[in-house]
């Protein structure tokens, strides 16, 4: 807000999570109590030129569909990745701990194809710089809604030097 945003959309399922001054502030629409998954282009008039995703309990490979249905075109969609929620291995869900490289390289491939696969066209991604509270490595991972070819190329490599901090995959737009 503080930086020019004319509109913004807060959807949280929740009740109560936004702070007070953004609920007094006139640009922002509050939609507490709203489920992503139920939301339709309609119900975001204009639409956004960005969708963000900070979600719990929740695969990005769910919300990325809703978000590319949502996000104007050639919008962006800019996600945190939640390793936890986009492993399959039950031996890392039942502990919270992700240690394995190789798992966060499939979770960055799971959501990066999942994006690609619902009309959106990959960015980047990069390895968050501080670590949470929890101990899990998070990711950003940024899209535009486009119909052009890939901007970024990755191939396993490429993600693991995100997943070791090494390096941010990034394309740049033609």
């Amino acid at each position: 807000m503080q930086h020019g945003a004319r509109l913004v959309y807060a959807v949280e399922v929740g009740y109560g999570q936004l702070v007070g001054s953004l609920r007094a502030d006139a640009r922002v629409r509050n939609l507490e109590r709203t489920n992503l998954s139920d939301l339709v282009s309609s119900d975001l008039d204009p639409p956004p030129s960005l969708v963000t995703l900070d979600l719990s309990y929740l695969s990005l490979t769910k919300a990325l569909p809703v978000a590319a249905a949502l996000v104007e075109p050639e919008g962006y969609v800019l996600a945190l990745l939640k390793p936890l929620f986009e492993v399959e291995s039950p031996e890392a869900r039942r502990s919270g701990q992700i240690d394995d490289p190789a798992l966060l390289v499939m979770a960055l491939r799971r959501v990066l194809e999942a994006g690609t696969g619902t009309g959106l066209v990959p960015l980047g991604a990069a390895k968050l710089a501080l670590k949470p509270r929890h101990g899990v490595t998070e990711f950003f991972v940024c899209f535009v809604r486009s119909t052009k070819q890939a901007y970024w190329q990755y191939d396993e490599g490429t993600l693991l030097e995100i997943v070791e901090g090494a390096g941010i995959g990034r394309g740049e737009e033609e």
